[in-house]
């Protein structure tokens, strides 16, 4: 087996949103959405290919389990049908919504998004 001991000169980073298919001891293949949503199919080289675990990148294994169900509790359509369809006099909408966007970039402010 020949061995490709190339020095590296250029380093191209990018995020695969994706479904891996298949893989094998050479080749990974992933279902992925591509320009116009269009469903394709991505062939990559197993040694081309760098795979984070989320605990290497300072997460916790479940914390985005954790900040979806923060986010679930966020939900305005939950509770803002009754609350408008009630009939409640003096109701604001937008003071109901303004609260739920400000718990929701709480709960997600830890990881960076907003």
């Amino acid at each position: 087996e020949k061995s490709d001991n190339r020095e590296l000169s250029s380093l191209k980073i990018r995020n695969i949103e994706g479904f891996i298919k298949q893989q094998n001891k050479t080749h990974i293949l992933f279902y992925r959405k591509g320009p116009n949503n269009k469903v394709s199919i991505m062939r990559m080289n197993k040694n081309q290919l760098i795979v984070f675990d989320i605990k290497e990148l300072g997460y916790k294994k479940r914390q985005f389990i954790n900040i979806l169900r923060k986010l679930e509790k966020c939900d305005i359509t939950l509770s803002s049908t009754y609350m408008v369809g009630g009939g409640l006099d003096g109701y604001d909408f937008s003071i109901h919504a303004k609260k739920s966007m400000l718990h929701e970039m709480k709960a997600v402010k830890e990881i960076g998004w907003s």
